[in-house]
């Protein structure tokens, strides 16, 4: 694996966008951000962006969803339950989707048939990610943005918010996102999506 080695504030750190372990799992709550609001990995194995890259709410209870290498990412599929968006999936070029499951009990071919999907075509690269929300603080649509200027869409709900866009600097890509629910994916409730935040590496 390629390590890249960055300087910020004085001190090394060590960017390493596949070596969390298994990226389906969640990431511990510490931030490492410089001011420009890009990722880095920190000698505790944590990651984070900058607060200015929040969309929506920040909560305690968070999914990441990570490709291994970096401009990879390139679709998102929200899938609602009971008014709730609880089941989001992300996609990768190259490997297997990977999902944040905050619904109680299995999501169906069904509820399926409900859900927003925002893709990106070939040989497309996302360069920025958007949201709007719901009159109770719930992200209801999400949008990807190419290099290219084009906008694709997975809409849940109608939005009493505009949509805020969110972008990674010149030469980073988004390689994930990692996304907060208003509470933890157990129990007997579906839980609600209220904020994502788009996770940036060197491309």
């Amino acid at each position: 694996m390629n390590w890249l080695i960055g300087l910020a504030a004085g001190l090394f750190v060590v960017l390493a966008p596949a070596d969390f372990g298994h990226a389906d799992e969640d990431l511990s709550d510490g931030v490492g951000a410089t001011e420009t609001g890009h990722s880095y990995i920190y000698g505790t194995g944590t990651v984070g962006e900058g607060a200015d890259m929040l969309l929506g709410m920040e909560t305690n209870d968070s999914k990441v969803l990570l490709a291994n290498v970096s401009d990879s990412f390139y679709g998102l599929q929200l899938t609602p339950r009971r008014g709730r968006t609880c089941h989001v999936r992300a996609f990768f070029r190259g490997t297997a989707p990977q999902t944040a499951h905050y619904c109680a009990g299995r999501v169906t071919a069904s509820h399926l048939r409900h859900a927003g999907v925002a893709g990106l075509g070939v040989g497309q690269s996302l360069h920025g990610i958007g949201a709007c929300l719901t009159r109770r603080g719930m992200v209801g649509a999400v949008s990807l943005h190419t290099t290219e200027g084009d906008e694709h869409i997975a809409q849940i709900f109608d939005c009493d918010t505009e949509f805020a866009t969110v972008y990674c600097g010149d030469g980073w890509a988004i390689q994930g996102v990692q996304l907060f629910f208003d509470g933890e994916g157990t129990g007997r409730r579906h839980r609600r999506l209220m904020g994502l935040r788009p996770l940036c590496t060197l491309a």
